[in-house]
């Protein structure tokens, strides 16, 4: 990376050169159970984002967390000497790519898959469809106050030398913040009590990357993340997969992409909240290798 760090990016397959970026809290490998299958017909390439997965030990550069892996992103298409390549991205995935789109204007980028992502994340007077829905703001004002006390304490400090009282805080945030990202009434009873259990929730989401977490916390909370003025210039096909049942992003927003988008093409899954791939994996593989067939067969 320019700031002389690296990140680890896993290349499976073989063929056309394809991107998927991880949302928050996820890694590259959670995509191979989905990739896996095509990666006889593609050569995909995933990485690991700062302050996760294998790259979890590398610190952020910049409070600016969507510009950092945007940088990130731009630096390893140059490094593996990638161009005109389909790209998909989940959540802050999808994020990280829109910032790429918006800094990058040669971003080389074929066509795009937005995954269960609002262009803008936070609620506004012209904006119903920021993250957590109509729980938005309530959400994000306990999540201040969560970000602010982190702050207090230094990066170097492992979750477990924390104050009790905050690492439940932070466990029970993080056990909310699941809860939104599943579906099935059953998945949401089941991870909104992880928090009691700092064994399990650690699995889920390693509580020793708190500082990575909290500094992507402070970006949410704090940088000017408003994406829509780019859509109506985003001259590529968007496909843009959508939850139907998604708490994280009401679809709506989602449709929003598309509808902006020259070449958007909105795609429902009608059984699936935040997380498709794990709600209707078949068809979310299925439309993957629609969308990266019709992607390169555009070269």
């Amino acid at each position: 990376m320019r700031d002389g760090k690296s990140v680890y990016v896993r290349v499976v397959g073989k063929g056309s050169p394809v991107i998927f970026l991880h949302g928050f809290g996820m890694h590259s490998g959670h995509w191979l159970p989905f990739l896996l299958p095509l990666s006889h017909r593609y050569r995909f390439y995933l990485p690991d984002m700062r302050g996760f997965g294998r790259s979890a030990g590398v610190r952020h550069n910049s409070e600016c967390v969507l510009t950092n892996y945007a940088e990130d992103l731009q630096d390893m298409i140059e490094h593996f000497h990638l161009s005109d390549f389909p790209m998909a991205g989940i959540s802050m995935g999808a994020f990280i790519a829109m910032q790429y789109f918006r800094l990058a204007p040669d971003h080389r980028v074929r066509a795009y898959l937005n995954i269960d992502q609002s262009p803008f994340v936070h609620q506004a007077s012209d904006w119903s469809y920021g993250m957590f829905g109509a729980d938005g703001q309530a959400r994000f004002k306990i999540l201040g106050e969560l970000y602010r006390e982190a702050r207090e304490y230094s990066p170097e400090t492992p979750f477990e030398s924390l104050p009790k009282y905050f690492q439940q805080a932070f466990l029970h945030e993080l056990s909310d913040f699941i809860g939104y990202a599943v579906s099935r009434p059953t998945q949401k009873r089941l991870v909104k009590q992880l928090w009691k259990f700092p064994f399990v929730a650690n699995y889920v989401l390693p509580a020793a990357h708190w500082h990575a977490y909290n500094t992507c916390l402070g970006a949410y909370l704090h940088q000017d993340y408003d994406m829509r003025p780019l859509l109506e210039n985003l001259d590529i096909p968007v496909w843009v997969l959508a939850g139907m049942r998604s708490d994280m992003y009401p679809w709506p927003g989602q449709k929003f992409i598309a509808d902006q988008c020259v070449r958007g093409h909105f795609i429902p899954f009608k059984d699936s909240g935040h997380m498709p791939m794990l709600d209707e994996p078949g068809k979310f593989i299925r439309v993957a290798n629609a969308f990266i067939q019709k992607s390169i067969g555009m070269l």
